[in-house]
């Protein structure tokens, strides 16, 4: 996707942001040359959407905590923000490709039992 800016200063600022959103979707931005070739693009790192179904809402406080177990939190979605949906938690968290995507997140809770 092409995008035109309308001055330099907003085609600067749009290239400074580390994680852009376009339409809700994770996307990277690079300054267009004539014959660009995007295969020297050495992305390490992506943002991921992690959803939580029914995660118990006495865990929200610790988001972040869990979510750096996994990856480098960037921000919680709205709806889990301005708690909307109570029994459903989503954030966006920078996590290297490389890695492995965990499927299911255990941690231990404060009576000492594990939580899947």
């Amino acid at each position: 996707m092409l995008i035109r800016f309308l001055n330099f200063k907003t085609r600067d600022n749009g290239l400074n942001i580390q994680h852009l959103l376009f339409d809700n979707y994770p996307s990277f931005l690079t300054e267009w040359e004539d014959g660009l070739n995007l295969d020297f693009l050495e992305i390490t790192k992506v943002p991921v959407w992690v959803c939580f179904p029914k995660l118990p809402l006495k865990y929200r406080g610790c988001l972040e905590k869990l979510m750096s177990t996994i990856g480098k939190p960037i921000r919680a979605d709205n709806a889990t923000t301005c708690r909307d949906r109570i029994s459903f938690t989503r954030l966006l968290v920078e996590m290297v490709i490389k890695g492995s995507f965990p499927e299911q997140l255990y941690f231990v809770n404060e009576h000492g039992v594990q939580i899947e």
